[in-house]
């Protein structure tokens, strides 16, 4: 994993003479494909591209020295392709975790336990499944029963913290190949040696259990298990598996650079080779770094920032970052308390130390109007104002937004769209931007809530909510407008939203169309756009439909698909 303030510059492919897999000799003349095979004359490359065609990339791995390495396109990309798939190294559970069986990860009540090394398993059957009886299973039987001591079921627990590391460190008899890719990757030990507190936590609740616990000095030293720590750290994935999160190490995968407005999105299959699926979200130029997020994009900069330094790090400093408007969404900005229309924002985002914030109407700043919500271009406000406020001032007012999301989470009081519409009406515009991060987060809950809502309404009907109908659209466009900016082309949320959006929208067309408001073309009109939404999400989430936890969703997409086509072919006899 790297980030992708590494430019293609100065980034080299290896210039090693290879042999032409034809005839042996020395070549020069590389696949522009892929770059990684040579050969002698275009007669002998033609004669390989049987075997080659299926191993030939659209895309190179290149090198910096500052950054280390990371993928560029070696081709135009079009939107939509599957760029690679990527098995993973290594599978396990994540660093914080409740008790899960160590097979199929399932979340336990301790009512079954592995009968040779006594930690909680769900079932005989898991028991005796490679992934564990292979693995853990045959070292944790070396020391005293670890696992019989775990009995709190509903708590995080430190026993689980060195098993993704100690299946990658038993790659290295059991699976030679995947221990040297595991190799190749960037462990950072130097950087996370700076923060004692998790350096510490590994040294004790990983290493020192490995090695004196479980009787492993004769295998491994405490620099490479640190090292297998850091490989995980900095380039695992996540992985969602039944209720929980498992992580995963992927070696293509983890060379993806990161952009906080990435060009490619990834989905990793449930089932048991836990598959990355790699695609392309928007066209990706030939030169063109390969880039994927490991922050939330609906996340305001400070906070992204401050999760990447933590978790992989190093400081981004893409271009989303370096622009205190976050390519005008105002993902973070607070409400000016000394004019109508401004907002604050951060005066220096990069910076690591705390920074100031001012009013988007400050003198010296010029930044596209932000008073309505709406992304704009609109020329800047001829109000002047001077309001700063010290970050911590910034925290203070959004701890208070988020401990009031937090409680609206778990109250029982009122409908869930009846207390997340409360949370807007408090926050939205008047103490934070309407498109603030943590008012996205609610407005993307609410998408979710007044879709439960539409289910099984009859718009032919008078009982027809029409003020509700337009609510739930404009907050998906809303939504919509945002990710245009900060997640574009054919990503995940942009398809769920589109497929959100569908209902209302024609839900609204047809009863105008009832009533007469509109006449036959104008309604036509209407459903083709709501089946080009349709169809937009059908492709974002045909990804989806086998390999990730979204495939239900897929179903009912094709389903209100095919129902409006049916509707459409109604009114054109």
């Amino acid at each position: 994993m790297v980030n992708k303030s590494c430019t293609e510059d100065n980034g080299q492919s290896t210039n090693k003479a290879l042999p032409c897999p034809i005839c042996k000799k020395v070549a020069d003349k590389k696949c522009s494909g892929c770059h990684n095979i040579s050969y002698c004359s275009s007669e002998h490359q033609k004669k390989h591209w049987k075997i080659h065609k299926n191993e030939c990339r659209m895309f190179a791995v290149k090198r910096n020295e500052i950054y280390g390495r990371y993928l560029v396109a070696t081709r135009d990309i079009p939107q939509g392709t599957v760029i690679f798939t990527d098995e993973p190294i290594a599978t396990g559970p994540k660093r914080c975790t409740y008790p899960v069986c160590l097979t199929c990860y399932k979340q336990l009540d301790g009512s079954y336990r592995c009968s040779k090394c006594t930690f909680p398993m769900c079932s005989e059957e898991c028991e005796q499944d490679p992934i564990h009886a292979d693995n853990e299973c045959v070292i944790f039987q070396r020391g005293l029963p670890v696992g019989s001591k775990i009995s709190n079921f509903n708590a995080m627990c430190p026993a689980y913290e060195c098993i993704t590391a100690l299946r990658c460190l038993l790659l290295k008899e059991r699976n030679p190949c995947k221990w040297e890719k595991l190799l190749t990757m960037e462990h950072h030990n130097e950087l996370r040696k700076s923060v004692p507190g998790l350096w510490n936590r590994n040294h004790v609740n990983v290493v020192k259990l490995l090695l004196e616990w479980y009787k492993m000095k004769d295998d491994f030293d405490e620099e490479t298990i640190h090292s297998v720590l850091g490989y995980i750290d900095v380039n695992c994935f996540e992985i969602k598996c039944k209720d929980l999160e498992i992580c995963g190490v992927y070696r293509d995968g983890g060379l993806m650079s990161h952009d906080c407005v990435p060009n490619t999105h990834h989905a990793i299959s449930i089932s048991e080779d836990h598959k990355m699926f790699v695609r392309s979200s928007v066209p990706i130029k030939k030169g063109e770094i390969i880039t994927t997020s490991y922050a939330n994009q609906l996340r305001g900069t400070r906070e992204r920032r401050a999760f990447l330094k933590e978790t992989k790090y190093f400081d981004c400093v893409c271009g989303r970052c370096e622009d205190r408007t976050e390519f005008a969404t105002y993902l973070s900005g607070v409400k000016c308390t000394e004019c109508a229309t401004g907002y604050l924002l951060p005066k220096e985002p990069l910076s690591v130390n705390s920074t100031e914030w001012t009013c988007t109407n400050a003198p010296e700043v010029h930044v596209p109007n932000s008073g309505d919500g709406i992304l704009s271009n609109s020329k800047h406000s001829a109000i002047s104002c001077n309001k700063t406020m010290k970050e911590e001032q910034i925290y203070t007012i959004l701890k208070k937004a988020h401990r009031d999301i937090e409680e609206s989470s778990r109250s029982t009081a009122g409908s869930p769209v009846s207390r997340l519409e409360r949370l807007l009406k408090k926050y939205s515009g008047k103490i934070l931007h309407p498109n603030h991060s943590l008012l996205l987060t609610v407005i993307k809950d609410l998408n979710y809530a007044y879709a439960e809502l539409h289910v099984g309404v009859d718009s032919s009907k008078d009982e027809v909510d029409l003020d509700r109908l337009n609510r739930s659209k404009a907050l998906c466009m809303q939504l919509l407008s945002a990710l245009d900016m900060i997640d574009p082309g054919l990503t995940r949320p942009r398809g769920v939203t589109l497929y959100q959006l569908s209902t209302p929208d024609f839900q609204i067309a047809r009863y105008k169309f009832q009533k007469k408001e509109i006449g036959v073309q104008e309604y036509r009109a209407s459903i083709e756009k709501v089946l080009t939404y349709l169809q937009t999400s059908k492709e974002i989430l045909e990804l989806d439909k086998i390999v990730t936890p979204n495939a239900h969703m897929y179903g009912k997409i094709v389903n209100q698909f095919d129902a409006f086509q049916n509707i459409l072919k109604s009114l054109n006899n």
